[in-house]
């Protein structure tokens, strides 16, 4: 599948950024799932949500996405969450503990 659209700027949260300090290896983990973000793959967000993201991906407003985090990563969280603003061409990549 191809790119749908860009990320962008990307921002990371302060509890990222500590996590790639600690792991950098969380960062190439963090890359691999952009990519499927960026192919509109909304990974476990509800049917629902996922309905939202095809409709802001439609319409050029934003897109959000949420991978659960691999058994490696685990321990540092249960989930990344990325939100594009397709509007201003920024991303927000955040984790849910």
């Amino acid at each position: 599948m191809s790119i749908l659209f860009e990320v962008g700027v990307v921002h990371y949260t302060h509890s990222v950024v500590v996590i790639v300090s600690v792991s950098p290896r969380f960062l190439e983990y963090i890359d691999f799932v952009m990519g499927m973000h960026q192919q509109g793959y909304w990974g476990s967000l509800s049917e629902f949500e996922a309905s939202l993201s095809d409709f802001g991906l439609s319409a050029g407003t934003s897109v959000s996405s949420q991978y659960e985090l691999v058994e490696e990563f685990e321990p540092l969280g249960h989930a990344l969450i990325i939100i594009t603003d397709l509007m201003l061409s920024v991303t927000v990549v955040s984790i849910r503990e």
